[in-house]
């Protein structure tokens, strides 16, 4: 569990321009806007001291223009409690070193920047019962034991006394000033990402991973092999090529009016004869017996019986190309059908693998 409590705007103290330090009071016992307290004698720096980084609005993983780097360090044996409020002395990079750091102490520098906020690890926590100047009663929690994490210099600070005088500076009603800071802070956190979603997002896409490799393979393959053109840099674009390109194909033809069964070989014809047709010989009849005085109604001639093979080799030549072309379709027509892409494709590669081995046999 995370918390992060604004402290009051007047509380940074001294600077010096020199050494480019700012002496700045970090955490106090005040209520703030959150309706907590943080027991000044319960903190733990041990961690901080070892990364006493100073952010800019709590961001540490490059939610704002400081890209999550940290624009001062706290000097560690500057860190303590005194008198219920806890000190610490920051010091910013070289002026040159970091643009966004210069900016920064130029604005804490010059009055403009005073809000300082600590983000820290509640350990041990109660809930109290306060009550209001009117009698009014309410709950307060009040962290006892904490380990602090970060500090940050924060544009508007949610410490009730920094509202206050953020109130009298502006010269506005201290209600609105505060529902104006809750609502922003609220805005704030809605837009940066929870942990529990940037863990959902990773586990979604490393799930979907194997099958976006698979789906990049058939893309290329359907590109290459059926559309037979370059397959464009924008893979949105190339998939709603190939849906168009799918459904503009017609149905798939069953190959029954176009493959012949070949029942007999085919004498090797020379290549001077690959444009004539082949007609087997016809027998010639037998010479005609005498006509017989009475002759008997003589029956229909018979059509003469044609081999049971007549296929131009034009015919033949182009059946492998055209046998390949209808086992392409199949495997389109399997898109169609709802097969899984890899396992159309695997069907088309299976059918073209077929065909050429039997054109090339």
């Amino acid at each position: 569990m995370s918390h992060e409590t604004r402290q009051a705007a007047n509380e940074t103290r001294s600077v010096n321009r020199d050494d480019r330090t700012v002496d700045i009071v970090a955490s106090t016992f005040d209520i703030d806007s959150y309706g907590t307290r943080i027991d000044q004698s319960g903190w733990d720096f041990e961690a901080f001291r070892k990364n006493p980084v100073i952010c800019l609005q709590h961001d540490d993983r490059g939610y704002t223009s400081s890209n999550g780097l940290p624009v001062a360090n706290a000097i560690p044996e500057t860190i303590r409690v005194e008198g219920g409020k806890t000190f610490m002395r920051i010091r910013f990079p070289e002026k040159g070193k970091f643009p966004l750091a210069d900016q920064v102490f130029d604005l804490v520098a010059d009055g403009f920047l005073r809000g300082v906020s600590v983000g820290f690890e509640p350990v041990e926590w109660e809930d109290t019962t306060e009550t209001t100047p009117d009698g009014k009663e309410f709950t307060v929690r009040v962290y006892r034991k904490q380990r602090l994490l970060e500090t940050s210099l924060v544009t508007i600070p949610s410490n009730d006394n920094a509202l206050v005088q953020r109130a009298k500076a502006l010269n506005a009603d201290e209600t609105v000033v505060r529902r104006m800071t809750e609502q922003l802070e609220a805005l704030v956190t809605k837009a940066v990402p929870s942990t529990q979603d940037i863990e959902k997002w990773r586990t979604y896409f490393e799930r979907k991973q194997p099958a976006n490799k698979v789906a990049t393979k058939v893309l290329k393959s359907f590109f290459e092999r059926i559309l037979q053109e370059e397959i464009p840099d924008d893979e949105v674009k190339a998939w709603n090529r190939m849906v168009d390109a799918v459904e503009a194909m017609t149905p798939v033809e069953t190959l029954s009016d176009e493959v012949v069964n070949v029942e007999e070989e085919q004498p090797e014809t020379k290549p001077q004869e690959a444009q004539e047709e082949i007609t087997p010989p016809v027998e010639t009849p037998a010479e005609e017996p005498p006509v017989p005085t009475n002759p008997e109604p003589a029956e229909a001639p018979q059509e003469v019986q044609k081999a049971s093979v007549q296929i131009p080799l034009s015919v033949l030549a182009e059946f492998p190309s055209k046998l390949m072309k209808n086992y392409a379709d199949a495997g389109i027509e399997a898109l169609r059908r709802g097969i899984p892409l890899k396992e159309a494709c695997k069907l088309i590669d299976g059918m073209n693998s077929a065909v050429t081995s039997v054109t090339h046999t």
